[in-house]
């Protein structure tokens, strides 16, 4: 596509943001510093660039259209390096193939778009200006599923004047995609500004109003067809439109807005929330959790200044608290199990409330891994097991290598074996076993070559005592050659952090004599 060689005007969506409450209680809450109602207009791109090209320009080609997912305020050019071709293969004219019987015109120098409809109908408004000829630019919107046989959906421009004009398409459906044709008339070169004004998520909102501590606020985004809320916590749905969340502590939540298609992110936003006190006592512990250790740092209960008492309790006297007056305190149990933690503030006027959460310690899980190694390459009888401790019992073991959940597995050939352990409560642990073989009598030492560390990680070492050069291969246990190289007398430093872990035979040809050693990467 050809621009204006001086210019591409950009203007981007506009976001509002209020905030909506479903409460009673007159204090507002605190948005955004001082604000009672927040209001930003989020200018995502609005500027005068100096540029020749732009990132979604209409293509020449109905197969290869662009896909739009939105229209706002859109610059285009019709331009005379855009053909009236059938394809990138096929120069047969359009207007002899079914396209000229359905489009009210002449084409000479058409181009592309396709949109995801979010809607039953479009409505584009189009500026034209600075047309070289005079004769302004035609449009229409097609369905078609195989860019050779058209459906109109829309009217058709075709005033052979530079004017501004409107499409209204009908009866499109939510979810499938449809084409739109630029022509220039008569192959008229034109500048056009296309503005989705229905039919088009280019906006949204997210809104509440007035909250208090401990009310429910209403978060709304509209103009999409699919929506994803962030952080989740607290929140009732996250994939909807409109959820809603209990506001117990300062929060930024963030919307993803997406069109029909998983290409359209429409948009993202964030807005924060800062909830004030409004002169009845309430109080929030946080949400109960699993600690997978004796001591928990997750604790984030509601704190006002305007409290004049705080205080964590447990009635159990295995938990301890490192400071209880502090709601984000460290918190330790002497032994497993649940516990439950209170949470207890007073207002200014000595009103006390109070909340419970319950925390589960599952105490320090651990492992301990051991193999025994194949009795001779290849012969696949080799075994590793873990033994785990602490935590939650009973545990849960994941190989890697099996859907048996056993502690030991059995018939191993040589390879490293990885293992996950989950307790009762969810907690995890990770380790590893490498089942390796012995060395082969055929694998005997050569002299002139030293090679080390073994194992190694990425880098390994060659002496070459000898006065000529060696050749070398490295291949895994199945056979295939992960690295070959000359190695020359002196000592010789081998990058092989680009294969992975495990156990690989590294045979050295010195002058047709060849040693097979085994090598192990860590």
């Amino acid at each position: 596509m050809i621009f204006h060689p001086d210019y591409i005007l950009s203007i981007g969506l506009t976001t509002t943001f209020t905030i909506q409450q479903n409460s009673t209680k007159t204090k507002p809450m605190k948005i955004l510093e001082n604000t009672i109602i927040l209001k930003i207009i989020a200018f995502l791109t609005l500027g005068l660039f100096w540029q020749n090209n732009y990132s979604q320009e209409p293509e020449d080609f109905c197969k290869s259209a662009s896909l739009f997912c939105s229209f706002n305020n859109y610059h285009g050019v019709t331009s005379h390096s855009y053909t009236d071709y059938a394809s990138a293969t096929d120069p047969t004219p359009e207007n002899t193939l079914p396209l000229g019987d359905v489009f009210c015109g002449s084409i000479e120098n058409n181009s592309w778009f396709r949109f995801a409809a979010v809607d039953t109908l479009i409505i584009l408004d189009v500026t034209t200006y600075n047309c070289s000829g005079g004769q302004g630019i035609q449009m229409e919107v097609y369905e078609t599923s195989d860019c050779y046989n058209f459906v109109s959906l829309s009217n058709c421009e075709d005033s052979g004047s530079q004017t501004d004009f409107q499409i209204t398409a009908t009866n499109l459906i939510p979810g499938n995609l449809y084409y739109i044709m630029v022509d220039g008339q008569s192959g008229d070169v034109c500048e056009y500004l296309i503005n989705g004004i229905a039919g088009f998520p280019d906006t949204y909102t997210l809104s509440a109003d007035t909250v208090c501590l401990g009310d429910t606020a209403s978060l709304y985004a509209s103009g999409g067809l699919e929506y994803h809320w962030y952080p989740n916590e607290g929140i009732s749905d996250p994939d909807i439109s409109n959820p809603n969340v209990i506001i117990w502590d300062t929060i930024t939540y963030m919307v993803e807005v997406y069109g029909s298609v998983p290409l359209c992110l429409l948009d993202i936003d964030t807005v924060t929330l800062y909830p004030d006190y409004c002169g009845t006592c309430v109080a929030h512990a946080g949400f109960s959790d699993t600690c997978c250790a004796i001591i928990y740092s997750g604790l984030n209960a509601s704190y006002l200044p305007e409290f004049s008492y705080t205080e964590w309790s447990c009635s159990d006297t295995l938990v301890h608290f490192e400071n209880a007056e502090l709601y984000n305190t460290l918190v330790t149990a002497d032994d497993t199990g649940t516990y439950q933690l209170i949470w207890t503030v007073a207002d200014s006027l000595g009103e006390f409330c109070s909340d419970t959460i319950y925390i589960t310690f599952s105490g320090n899980l651990s492992m301990v891994t051991s193999g025994e190694n194949e009795s001779s390459y290849g012969a696949c009888d080799g075994q590793a097991t873990v033994t785990a401790s602490g935590g939650t019992p009973p545990y849960i073991y994941n190989w890697s290598s099996t859907s048996i959940g056993l502690p030991t597995i059995y018939d191993l050939c040589s390879d490293t074996y990885e293992v996950t352990v989950t307790d009762a409560t969810g907690c995890e642990l990770f380790g590893e076993i490498t089942i390796s073989y012995p060395e082969q009598a055929g694998m005997d030492e050569n002299g002139d070559i030293k090679m080390y560390p073994n194992p190694f990680q990425d880098n390994l070492i060659l002496e070459n005592n000898s006065e000529i050069p060696v050749t070398i291969s490295i291949k895994d246990i199945t056979g295939i050659t992960k690295y070959e190289s000359l190695i020359n007398p002196g000592k010789n430093e081998i990058a092989l952090s680009m294969i992975s872990k495990g156990i690989y035979i590294i045979s050295i040809n010195d002058r047709g004599k060849i040693t097979k050693r085994k090598i192990i990467k860590q």
